[in-house]
């Protein structure tokens, strides 16, 4: 029960500032990275990592494998979320690869696999 309702905070708490989000975030992962190296686009960038962090929390709270950060801190999840944009700059996606499957890629070479 607690992972279900920890899932459901998740959710609702990544899913808030995508609703408020101004700018449209790029969905190709090359227009991602080019996008997220502006800091005023932070907020958007963290929206987009904590969506795809949200849908991979889904599967590992139902027992499937996959990659996901528990952080219910704002400047833990903060600091995350710099982490995984500075390895997806380090380690371009390849062409025409989507801008979720470079996060779900960032999460699982990360440490909190």
């Amino acid at each position: 029960m607690w992972r279900m309702i920890g899932l459901i905070w998740v959710l609702a708490w990544s899913a808030a500032p995508l609703a408020r989000a101004e700018v449209a975030v790029p969905d190709d992962a090359a227009g991602f990275i080019v996008f997220c190296a502006d800091a005023p686009h932070f907020s958007a960038c963290r929206s987009a990592v904590l969506a795809v962090n949200a849908y991979n929390y889904r599967d590992v709270a139902n027992g499937y494998p996959n990659c996901a950060f528990r952080d219910h801190d704002k400047s833990s999840i903060d600091r995350k979320v710099e982490a995984l944009l500075q390895w997806m700059t380090a380690h371009p996606a390849p062409d025409g690869a989507s801008r979720d499957w470079l996060i779900d890629n960032a999460l699982h070479r990360t440490i909190w696999c």
